[in-house]
């Protein structure tokens, strides 16, 4: 995502952007609503769609917390229209309509738009029934995508959403571990693969915790050949006071940049690659 100016006329454009993105998705989310009982946990989208709203009766950006929410919703809504005429986008509109699903679904489009860039042959699997099949697929931009596929599963540890305090060696450790084991119905042994660990605003010395829980889990317990490396992916905002004009006037720059960093597997015996950016 590029810097975006953030004022009031942006945040407007922001609100109709989400409107026509999110149209479908929300009325889902209601019908939801309606069929179950109320329960404590508020839908993500509708928080973030909240923020904008006070926002916008605002005109500016108050909190810490707001500005997370707007850079999320921006990186959201925008990843969203990138996959918007994807064949599979029933099943991501599903996913972005529950509660349980929607930083998962988020994360996989913002790790699919990233690898697409690279550039790589990006696919997101269309929903198989009861069957666990892996998020997405993707191949080398030299490679025949129907021969040379990698298999692309993502995780979204709720740990790495907005961590509050540092990752400790213990909490690194125990996400990989999960993410490992979540993931091997997807993966399997057969299908080269790409574990994906997501998170939001994710700091220098969580990554570190991260990366270093990865290796040490490739090195103990080996026996993953067919998976290529685990990727810790985020996106951190960052939010600049900068001078908008020959008059002096002062406006919030926004920005959401994602970084992607590759453990890679020393065990991997296959021949598939991804191309990293």
């Amino acid at each position: 995502m590029k810097p975006e100016q953030v004022t009031t006329r942006w945040l407007e454009a922001l609100d109709v952007e989400c409107k026509e993105v999110f149209g479908s998705v929300l009325y889902r989310i209601h019908r939801i609503g309606r069929r179950h009982k109320p329960t404590a946990r508020r839908h993500r989208l509708l928080t973030l769609l909240r923020t904008l709203e006070a926002c916008l009766l605002s005109g500016a950006l108050m909190t810490d917390g707001q500005t997370l929410d707007i850079a999320e919703l921006t990186a959201t809504v925008r990843n969203c229209r990138r996959w918007y005429t994807d064949p599979a986008w029933p099943g991501i509109e599903k996913g972005l309509a529950s509660a349980d699903f929607f930083r998962h679904t988020t994360i996989m489009l913002g790790i699919a738009g990233h690898y697409a860039d690279a550039p790589n042959h990006v696919g997101i699997h269309l929903e198989s029934g009861k069957h666990s099949v892996p998020d997405l697929w993707l191949s080398g931009a030299g490679a025949n995508p129907s021969i040379q596929r990698l298999h692309v599963e993502v995780k979204a540890p709720v740990a790495l959403d907005r961590p509050s305090a540092p990752l400790s060696r213990e909490d690194g450790e125990h996400v990989v571990v999960g993410a490992f084991r979540r993931s091997r119905h997807q993966l399997g042994k057969v299908e080269p693969g790409l574990l994906v660990i997501g998170g939001f605003n994710l700091q220098s010395t969580d990554v570190e915790a991260l990366q270093k829980a990865t290796q040490g889990h490739f090195l103990r317990f080996g026996g993953h050949k067919n998976i290529v490396g685990v990727v810790i992916f985020f996106a951190r905002p960052q939010l600049d006071l900068i001078v908008h004009d020959a008059s002096g006037n002062q406006v919030h720059q926004l920005s959401v940049p994602v970084y992607s960093h590759l453990v890679p597997n020393p065990d991997y015996q296959g021949s598939a690659r991804v191309v990293e950016t």
